[in-house]
């Protein structure tokens, strides 16, 4: 959420963004689905400037149609009134980014991004066959509209932490360390005194991660935004291999989104943007350039596949080979001790999860007042307790070899392919499940338990560990830093 401090400051910045009164005048056309052709001919009629890139615009590969557009109503008709509201925005704003002064460069940078975004946005759209490749093209060109207002606001502030900036991930992280909030919450605020749309509104939040639960009926558009965005960072990023599983994270949220679909993508941008480029006068990404990176990013995605594969088939003929780990009263069945197996399978688990850029979850999670516990209803109730608990927990993970005893009132779960928001659900149910839940011991009276959790989360947003090891370690710590006071039926999260 934007601090007091900086939503002053955007409310009673003089010199705040606005798009010129024509192109606002658009979008208010734009939502009356009756609005009369004529009205917009009109209106556009009044900025030569305008009409002529929209001409432009229409006989360009972008809107590709076998009709030539010699007229500005004919224009209007070819590429739709959204992709008319879309361009008219988005000419404005090239305006405001070429203003010139402190920040030009990284401003241009954000404007390729958002451009390359745009384009990817409208391309995936049109593959899905979705009705609304224009309101998605627009969005991921609005994504990044707080670097704007932040820079109007703020500028004393705002651009030392702008041109330190090396790309778009490490600008986010350095805003929040700086200013407690993102040039996504800015573009919220940004956008809704433009009177924007509600849909549009929160783009700039959802796609930097935050508000992720808000608006479910819109998450497949929001969710293209965001992998348009990871798109742009990859063409435009040095770090090809890390950039390329960010993006095939990202990807992985819609279903149809995979590595053959993102393929055509990515070489459908390389036909259209040089005619964005020849359409905003900038110059977007070479074309030599853009090749290199779709061949790289190919094979990077090909060798994890591959690397994938053969540690999943090595590791089954491993958990084969010792006819299966699964524990009885707390102890392991085989001679391999519960820390071997842990070290083993969370070493696999966290490559297979780099790799493909798949999320992976880690709690530990702790029966509290054991000593207590043990004392009051004798041991054999109490571990009656933690079989229940472990089985409940392998339900979870889908496998009881992905849960280990890391000490006599402790476990450790691995969540594959699980990000933060759904473990944190998963595992919150259960913890309150389990301190509502009558037990019964030998006598037959009621008692009842609670458990602490401590999870941490990798590949999942900008949450990435170098080591399994370090990923174990802040699980252990998430747990470990509930105090005595506090750690009964607790879930603490690293993010």
């Amino acid at each position: 959420m934007l601090t007091p401090k900086i939503k002053t400051a955007l409310r009673y910045c003089p010199d705040l963004p606005t798009p010129p009164a024509i192109a606002m005048q658009i979008v208010e056309l734009a939502r009356n689905p009756e609005v009369d052709l004529s009205v917009l001919v009109d209106l556009l009629a009044q900025d030569p400037a305008l009409a002529g890139r929209l001409m432009r615009a229409s006989n360009s590969c972008l809107f590709a149609r076998r009709r030539k557009s010699e007229s500005l109503r004919q224009a209007i008709v070819v590429i739709g009134l959204n992709a008319t509201m879309t361009l008219a925005l988005s000419f404005s704003l090239a305006n405001t980014l070429r203003s010139g002064g402190q920040g030009a460069h990284a401003l241009e940078q954000s404007w390729r991004r958002v451009l390359i975004a745009s384009c990817a946005a409208r391309l995936i759209g049109a593959r899905l066959r979705r009705s609304d490749n224009e309101e998605l093209a627009l969005a991921a060109l609005l994504q990044d509209i707080g670097i704007l207002a932040l820079r109007a606001a703020i500028p004393s502030d705002y651009l030392p932490v702008l041109e330190q900036a090396a790309d778009h991930d490490n600008l986010v992280r350095l805003e929040r360390e700086r200013f407690d909030s993102d040039h996504g919450e800015a573009g919220a605020w940004l956008m809704a005194h433009w009177k924007l749309a509600d849909k549009l509104v929160k783009v700039p939040e959802r796609v930097h991660g935050l508000n992720v639960n808000d608006e479910e009926e819109h998450a497949e558009f929001y969710a293209i935004a965001e992998v348009a965005g990871k798109i742009a960072d990859l063409l435009m990023g040095e770090e090809t291999d890390r950039l390329t599983v960010q993006m095939m994270r990202a990807a992985r949220q819609h279903p149809a989104l995979d590595q053959d679909f993102m393929d055509a993508i990515i070489e459908d941008l390389g036909e259209k943007l040089p005619d964005m480029a020849a359409l905003y006068d900038t110059e977007i990404i070479s074309p030599e350039l853009l090749t290199g990176i779709i061949q790289h990013a190919r094979q990077v995605l090909t060798d994890r596949e591959l690397m994938a594969a053969r540690e999943a088939s090595e590791y089954q003929r491993h958990i084969a080979a010792q006819n299966g780990s699964s524990y009885s009263e707390g102890a392991p069945k085989n001679t391999a001790s519960a820390s071997d197996q842990l070290d083993e399978c969370l070493g696999l688990e966290f490559r297979r999860a780099t790799n493909l850029g798949h999320p992976l979850s880690l709690a530990f999670i702790r029966l509290d007042r054991y000593s207590e516990l043990v004392e009051r209803q004798g041991p054999n109730d109490v571990a009656g307790v933690l079989q229940i608990l472990r089985r409940r927990l392998a339900g979870l993970a889908g496998n009881e070899k992905l849960v280990f005893a890391s000490a006599p009132d402790e476990f450790v779960a691995l969540f594959p392919g699980l990000g933060r928001e759904r473990s944190h659900v998963d595992l919150d149910q259960l913890r309150e499940s389990i301190a509502r839940e009558d037990f019964r011991n030998a006598d037959e009276e009621v008692f009842r338990v609670t458990i602490s959790i401590g999870m941490a989360c990798h590949m999942d947003e900008s949450q990435l560990y170098e080591t399994a090891i370090e990923l174990l370690g802040a699980a252990d710590q998430a747990l470990r830093g509930l105090t005595d006071e506090n750690s009964a039926n607790s879930l603490t999260m690293v993010c």
